[in-house]
């Protein structure tokens, strides 16, 4: 049996900033080294890519290839010759660092081409890509293994070119459990109930629709929320193997109470604090559940 899918959200970026370049020669229809000068206008992440239009440029060999440039922070780039256009890739695990000026140097043994007419210019605008992919995957199970993700993408909407191929391995890092707080109870849960009705302070009118067909947990116990009304969850209660029990929306005893902006107030019982119940949106994933809200 092949584990479920994950559910993936992307998140893309683009922004512009100014490079200068110099050759290390300036024959026509030459190989040339080419160095891209530039000062990142913010932190650039391992993934993102400088775009650098190079008009005019060509090469020999495979119209699009990798290219070992040895700088520390972008060290491939991606030549296509297709398009005239040279991509510096930001290495996993490094950073651009914003306001510190780079040098990277494509050498002469990649191929590139000086133009054969013309003078290139000695500035250009060149583009830089942020693009993510974040998912919320479910946690694989024993007969369900799961390695890892495969992500495919190009800029040939054919496919038939420039296609990356990048695989991410699957750390776990959260665990089977992951939960993520939504608000808090604003009437007492009996064992019989079957709605729970929350009190969110820093939103007026919330509306918790994306919650339906998830699952929520109050203390130990986890339910499955069926239908959302305003602030109203109508839910099943015990799920995940756990009991229905009472929840009450202020813990501590003593004089505790809970204000209308989920602040707990009041002297608790000797050897115990005040507290106002929350309530979470619950997981049973790998990955990180502020994901896709």
């Amino acid at each position: 049996l092949k584990p479920r899918a994950p559910a993936y959200f992307s998140d893309s970026t683009q922004r512009s900033v100014g490079v200068k370049l110099t050759y290390s020669q300036t024959n026509a229809s030459v190989a040339t080294a080419i160095t891209v000068h530039v000062t990142p206008p913010a932190d650039l992440i391992n993934g993102t890519s400088l775009g650098v239009h190079l008009r005019g440029f060509t090469s020999a060999v495979s119209p699009v290839r990798a290219i070992a440039t040895g700088h520390d922070v972008f060290t491939t780039a991606n030549w296509n010759s297709n398009t005239s256009t040279l991509n510096l890739i930001v290495a996993p695990g490094t950073t651009a660092a914003q306001a510190i000026p780079l040098s990277i140097t494509i050498p002469v043994s990649a191929g590139i081409r000086y133009p054969a007419t013309g003078t290139p210019a000695a500035g250009v605008v060149a583009l830089i890509a942020t693009y993510k992919i974040n998912w919320v995957s479910p946690f694989p199970t024993v007969t369900r293994p799961r390695r890892g993700f495969v992500v495919q993408a190009t800029t040939d909407r054919n496919w038939q070119t420039d296609i990356s191929t990048l695989h991410f391995e699957d750390k776990l890092n959260n665990g089977p459990d992951d939960k993520l707080g939504i608000g808090y109870l604003q009437a007492d849960v009996t064992p019989t109930d079957n709605n729970v009705t929350l009190l969110e302070p820093s939103v007026a009118n919330p509306s918790h629709t994306w919650l339906q067909g998830r699952t929520i947990i109050v203390g130990q116990e986890v339910m499955k929320v069926t239908n959302v009304t305003g602030g109203m969850l109508f839910v099943l209660r015990g799920q995940e193997g756990t009991g229905a029990a009472f929840h009450s929306i202020v813990t501590g005893g003593g004089t505790c109470a809970c204000d209308s902006a989920g602040t707990a107030t009041g002297t608790g019982t000797t050897g115990l604090q005040c507290g106002c119940t929350k309530v979470y949106a619950y997981y049973r994933s790998a990955t990180d559940p502020h994901v896709g809200r």
